[in-house]
């Protein structure tokens, strides 16, 4: 617990072998944490799910969540930067996505803006998309819900992007159906993009509610990605 706290913290360990207890502790934490991502899911645990995504996150990241900003993600940030980009009104990585070169020099004058530029080419604007497959379906068959995902941006590499995990990754993101107000989890899907645009399904349970009813969208190693789809949109009047 130690060393994860540490991990999280940012702090220096004072001797070599913890260094490499940590490294172990790392790895074998992503195994432990998808075993109870299937738990959760197998039970029907919302809540719970998603608090083990986001563990895993501060896992690859070696942040708190939402105790840290997701700019810390970035390896040129400093804590002056930080700083200035609060007072700017920017406090996520997601929020610099969309700016160009140009805009970003001006938003961070006086700073100079070249690394952290480079730093975002790494991270993915996602894109997605809903509707419903079978809408005149017979009872006998079920609702599908059809799911479009797009990495808008050309990156350099699906790799995760880390300075504080250990070992090379590839970027993943679960698909979590459920209802955030009761904390019901309907259906999970974890997949992993081979090209830009990915699209998958997932079957809808019977009598589901779906002015309640929520997509969300969550990666397994950057914080501050999460995305949530109501379906609400979906039902027929």
């Amino acid at each position: 617990m130690f060393a994860l706290q540490a991990h999280f913290s940012r702090a220096e360990l004072p001797i070599s072998d913890y260094i490499t207890d940590l490294k172990s502790i790392l790895d074998q934490s992503i195994r432990i944490i998808q075993a109870m991502i299937d738990v959760c899911a197998n039970s029907g645990w919302l809540s719970s799910a998603l608090t083990c995504m986001h563990l895993l996150q501060m896992i690859i990241q070696g942040l708190w969540f939402e105790r840290d900003s997701s700019l810390l993600m970035l390896p040129s940030m400093n804590d002056n930067l930080l700083d200035h980009l609060k007072g700017r009104g920017v406090s996520t990585v997601l929020s610099l996505l969309d700016r160009s070169r140009e805009e970003l020099h001006k938003l961070l004058q006086p700073f100079s803006a070249a690394e952290l530029y480079q730093d975002l080419q790494h991270f993915p604007r996602l894109d997605v998309k809903v509707k419903l497959q079978n809408e005149d379906k017979e009872q006998s068959k079920p609702q599908m819900l059809n799911i479009r995902m797009q990495i808008k941006n050309t990156r350099r590499s699906p790799r995760v992007f880390s300075s504080k995990f250990p070992k090379a990754k590839q970027e993943a993101w679960w698909l979590v159906l459920g209802n955030i107000t009761s904390s019901e989890l309907y259906g999970l899907k974890r997949i992993s993009f081979a090209d830009r645009v990915l699209n998958t399904r997932m079957e809808l349970p019977p009598m589901l509610n779906m002015q309640e009813a929520k997509l969300i969208v969550v990666s397994d190693c950057y914080l501050g990605f999460d995305q949530e789809v109501s379906l609400g949109h979906l039902a027929k009047v």
